[in-house]
């Protein structure tokens, strides 16, 4: 009888590998097709999944031979708090914007939303940065506060986006 070929020592390992490897690829791709439904199933994995998506944005970008323009202003430090005094209950609401870029630029004004389960919007207030600046130095950074009296009693999460007319 023959008897079957002696197997390489450390094959097993290099096989594993490439299964982890694999395995890793599928999760990542699948979190990038999925980040939308992600991102609202989930809003505290914003922070974690903005950066990956942008890299693999901009990576499909220079593999095709494509350039984009990534605006230079970016979030950060975003806090809401939920008070309740004497019965009043109130939202507080705060976030940096910081500007990354090379020059200034206009400050924008911010949209703050207040959203249910599904992310339906129950109420919206437009801002402007707290110390009431037109623009955000090369470098620099603004930051803008809220408080909304009486919110909605239903409301699930705080939302901002930079609010375009």
């Amino acid at each position: 009888m023959d008897e079957p070929p002696a197997r390489r020592p450390g094959a097993g390992w290099l096989r594993t590998l490439l299964w982890l490897v694999l395995a890793l690829l599928i999760l990542a791709i699948l979190v990038y097709l999925l980040r939308d439904p992600l991102r609202r199933a989930v809003p505290a994995l914003a922070p974690v999944l903005d950066p990956y998506v942008e890299t693999v944005d901009r990576t499909a970008l220079g593999l095709t031979g494509r350039t984009a323009q990534y605006p230079p202003l970016r979030w950060e430090g975003i806090h809401y708090d939920v008070r309740e005094d004497d019965g009043d209950r109130r939202v507080l609401v705060e976030a940096d914007v910081v500007n990354d870029g090379d020059e200034a630029q206009p400050a924008p004004r911010v949209r703050v939303r207040l959203v249910d389960g599904d992310r339906d919007p129950l109420l919206a207030r437009i801002i402007e940065p707290e110390d009431g600046s037109d623009s955000i130095p090369a470098g620099g950074s603004t930051r803008y506060f809220v408080r909304i009296d009486e919110p909605p009693a239903d409301f699930d999460a705080v939302l901002l986006n930079v609010y375009e007319e």
